[in-house]
């Protein structure tokens, strides 16, 4: 018996083993989408009818399992569905590109415009898009305390079509899509005593720097350590703003490591995740941030759970390679 897919008028055929996504994708319907691979929720649907495979709701909030939600890009059904647009979408709307600068080895600093509509907690990503459909996820790298802009960082990645746009064809006043905020990757205050521990590597510094700030400006009082790697020294970047954090601030510690290279003054060669773990002794009862390379946040989950930390407060943010498509 064949399957179909029922989203809104449109019907689609659906193929044995085919995820919704493609499904509707193939068939001309287009759903706003980014890392096809569970992370992001951009392809966040409801479902209306028939029943969706449970790991088509892996990491999606309770309430949102219990109202019909699933992520279209791994759900693969097994029956005819019918589905609608999510409804939880906070904010779409257009942005405005301020200005584009460079802050590092093949990263730009890219400020867009605030709409006033827009809220956000420093942590959070969006989902940004051109007029030709192409959309990527970006964590958010300032502070909400910034009522007229918000700031992402973009690493040029071979051959990848938003980065390689954002580098060298993007300017100010261009416009794109954005969608969001999502993700829990944020400051919780009411325990400003809790040891927190930021992790990253790459771009992945922009939200825990963020993240830091704001514990900061909130009041939070216990140890924050913020570990950055990076395969060598020049691949570091932002580590003037991390150390003037630290500097300003003798609850922060800024802890840059490569993998090898000649170095200076803190950083220091080695393993970042057996760095990070050797000195997880003393924080098991805080928060844990993760962001970056998805190899290395995996693990470091992993790792981090086995010594003790709570899955509850371990916040993951792995940043899916969707460069390339």
């Amino acid at each position: 018996m064949s399957l179909e897919i029922r989203f809104l008028d449109a019907t689609a055929p659906l193929e044995p083993g085919q995820t919704v996504l493609d499904a509707l994708d193939k068939a001309g319907v287009t759903i706003p989408s980014s890392c096809r691979a569970g992370a992001c929720q951009s392809c966040l649907l409801r479902l209306t009818d028939g029943a969706v495979p449970s790991s088509a709701q892996a990491g999606i909030r309770e309430s949102l399992r219990l109202t019909g939600h699933f992520l279209s890009c791994i759900c693969k059904p097994t029956q005819s569905i019918a589905c609608e647009p999510a409804s939880v979408v906070a904010c779409r709307t257009l942005v405005s590109i301020r200005e584009i600068q460079a802050i590092g080895p093949d990263v730009a600093l890219v400020r867009f415009e605030r709409p006033s509509a827009f809220a956000f907690t420093a942590g959070q990503f969006v989902t940004l898009k051109r007029e030709d459909g192409l959309a990527r996820s970006y964590s958010l790298a300032s502070s909400a305390e910034h009522q007229s802009h918000f700031d992402i960082h973009v690493r040029r990645v071979g051959n990848g079509r938003m980065s390689g746009w954002f580098h060298d064809q993007a300017r100010p006043r261009d416009q794109l899509w954005m969608e969001g905020p999502k993700g829990d990757c944020m400051y919780y205050p009411g325990q400003p005593d809790e040891p927190l521990t930021l992790v990253g590597t790459g771009t992945g510094i922009a939200p825990l720097y963020a993240i830091a700030v704001d514990a900061v400006r909130k009041g939070h009082t216990g140890p924050i350590a913020i570990y950055h790697g990076g395969v060598s020294p020049d691949r570091l970047y932002f580590v003037n703003e991390c150390e003037s954090l630290a500097s300003a601030n003798a609850n922060v510690r800024y802890l840059p490591c490569v993998i090898r290279g000649e170095v200076r003054g803190e950083v220091r060669v080695g393993d970042l995740k057996q760095f990070v773990i050797s000195e997880l002794s003393e924080t098991k009862k805080g928060r844990v941030y993760l962001c970056g390379d998805p190899s290395l946040v995996n693990t470091l989950k992993k790792l981090v759970f086995l010594a003790g930390v709570s899955l509850s407060r371990i916040h993951a943010d792995p940043f899916i390679g969707t460069e390339a498509g």
